[in-house]
């Protein structure tokens, strides 16, 4: 298991980790290139909890520089069959890390369409 840490910059008692918990491309070796997981938990490591993609691959987390909520780009694997993709489309969403809430910056539908037409 690999796991890469880090902190935003405005919100000082959480940690924020990008964890790869397995060989999902079957090159075998776990690396960065496999599917990433985003955890969440406090400075201790206690309240450790997964945000759940379950049809997506975390691609990149920033964090924002006035409210350190999170900006999360993740894959959408559109047709759910395990693999991603020129067919699949990233999304952008923002977790507040006062909330706890997630919502989508960009509307999926409205990036779907786009990409059907970009790609027709």
């Amino acid at each position: 298991m690999r796991c890469l840490l880090f902190r935003p910059l405005k919100k000082e008692d959480s940690f924020y980790y990008l964890v790869v918990e397995e060989d999902t491309n079957n090159d075998g070796r776990v690396s960065m290139d496999d599917k990433q997981h985003l955890y969440l938990s406090d400075l201790t490591g206690k309240n450790l909890r997964r945000l759940e993609f379950p049809h997506g691959q975390v691609n990149y987390v920033f964090p924002e520089m006035k409210t350190g909520d999170l900006i999360i780009s993740v894959t959408e694997d559109t047709n759910q069959d395990g693999q991603l993709t020129e067919a699949d489309f990233d999304l952008l969403k923002r977790l507040n890390v006062n909330t706890g809430d997630l919502t989508d910056i960009v509307d999926a539908d409205l990036v779907r369409r786009v990409q059907e037409i970009a790609f027709q």
